[in-house]
């Protein structure tokens, strides 16, 4: 996996959370339960896991989302720059391949789920969606799935990128479009 393909997820995350009022902090997200505060608190937790293991070779999530943070998206931004920081001096390589890639799937995601929470039309851009969709398949089997990620949803190959990559990872789409020429980026919420 290249390091572009996380910075593209890390760029996307950070976009879609930017800009987030006190009001959209309570929006519900396709995330069965959360709000959109409380995924980006995920996305925190999720961040400072990969710091983790970059660092020791120890990736623990706690048991619950963190809810200490005054500010969530200010908290998540600064933990992935810590991320970054991380693994742009991370000596293990094997590790740091483990960060980029947990990272690139959790960030693109959740970015959608949080999109999807002030946007029912949301999309994740066309070359990202592709490129995280590759990753996903070669990562993550049907028996494999465990607990972090639902049972695949159908979607036909006529479908939008970003409905398959969503799709794949457990979420249902509103609608399954089909593809066309036009890549389709994000809708400012």
């Amino acid at each position: 996996m290249s390091s572009e393909l996380f910075r593209a997820a890390t760029d996307y995350v950070r976009d879609v959370t930017s800009g987030l009022s006190n009001d959209a902090l309570g929006f519900s997200t396709p995330c069965d339960g959360w709000d959109t505060g409380t995924v980006v608190l995920h996305l925190a937790d999720v961040a400072a896991a990969l710091v983790s293991l970059v660092e020791s070779g120890e990736m623990q999530m706690p048991d619950s989302p963190r809810t200490d943070a005054a500010d969530p998206v200010a908290k998540f931004h600064h933990i992935v720059a810590q991320l970054e920081a991380a693994l742009s001096t991370a000596p293990d390589t094997e590790r740091a391949e483990a960060a980029m890639q947990a990272g690139t799937i959790e960030f693109t995601m959740h970015g959608w789920d949080i999109g999807m929470a002030s946007d029912h039309g949301h999309k994740i851009p066309k070359q990202l969606a592709g490129e995280v969709l590759e990753l996903a398949t070669a990562l993550i089997s049907d028996d494999a799935r465990g607990t972090n990620f639902a049972a695949r949803v159908n979607a036909p190959t006529t479908a939008l990128m970003s409905d398959r990559l969503v799709a794949f990872l457990g979420r249902r789409p509103v609608e399954l479009g089909v593809v066309d020429d036009r890549d389709v980026s994000r809708n400012a919420p």
